[in-house]
């Protein structure tokens, strides 16, 4: 089943009407990710990239918590339904802090959208806690993203690994830069983390970022392997460049 960039929309405003259902116990819904960022890649993005704050009220009733929580089940699993690549959207209540790794996907319209209730994001925050996680999210890629190097150990490439390799490559292409910028204190929205880290690291060749981007692209049909391969290699270089460059940093403060 094929899908297109109406069907995620049709998905996102079934999913607005079904948390209309909630009335005044959904305070806020905010769509944020490549829906909003309109680079949408149908069959791979996926979907449903949203936060739903409910009031905090509604976590001291468990009956009340048990009703919205039934509703949220039954609209993500209608969504799950739909063809479409899916993970369940998130929930928070209108009081607390957010973790800090959903933070800036809040603080710009290039990367959010309000779309019921009212805009919480003027006053959202997060915690000391989770930024001080989210700045060493960048080291844990790193470590468990090198277990992807045996595929450079192997000769040939079956679908299987082509594939493997391909999602490493996906999730470098869309955390990488975002990571590097939470480990040097750098908090920009989504949009704008590659331009902020070469701004700030002018020394690092971001070049490869562009390339994983291409070579995705053009391997949908008919991948290129020896270009996957060169691309991955050159991935985790730029790793252990930006890791020596963030180290240097905190060392010489």
């Amino acid at each position: 089943m094929t899908c297109t960039k109406e069907d995620y929309q049709r998905a996102a405003d079934d999913f607005v009407e079904d948390m209309s259902k909630l009335g005044e116990d959904a305070v806020s819904a905010i769509l944020y990710g490549s829906l909003v960022r309109g680079d949408i890649r149908p069959g791979q993005s996926d979907i449903m990239d949203a936060f739903l704050f409910l009031r905090d009220e509604i976590f001291q009733d468990k009956a009340r918590y048990l009703s919205a929580l039934n509703l949220m089940v039954e609209a993500s699993v209608q969504l799950s339904r739909r063809g479409i690549p899916f993970h369940p959207f998130f929930y928070w209540d209108d009081i607390s802090p957010m973790p800090a790794i959903f933070y800036l996907t809040f603080v710009s319209d290039k990367s959010s959208k309000l779309v019921l209730g009212a805009d919480l994001r003027p006053q959202l925050r997060c915690s000391p806690a989770s930024v001080a996680f989210a700045r060493n999210v960048f080291f844990a890629f790193r470590r468990l993203g090198h277990q992807g190097v045996i595929y450079l150990s192997k000769e040939q490439w079956d679908d299987r690994d082509v594939t493997r390799v391909r999602n490493i490559l996906t999730d470098a292409k869309k955390y990488l830069a975002m990571m590097a910028c939470w480990a040097l204190d750098l908090w920009v929205p989504l949009p704008d983390t590659t331009a902020a880290l070469q701004k700030e690291l002018p020394h690092v060749d971001l070049s490869v970022l562009g390339k994983i981007e291409a070579a995705l692209a053009s391997a949908e049909v008919f991948p290129d392997v020896e270009r996957l391969r060169e691309i991955f290699m050159q991935t985790f270089e730029l790793i252990e460049d930006l890791h020596d460059a963030i180290c240097s940093g905190v060392e010489a403060k």
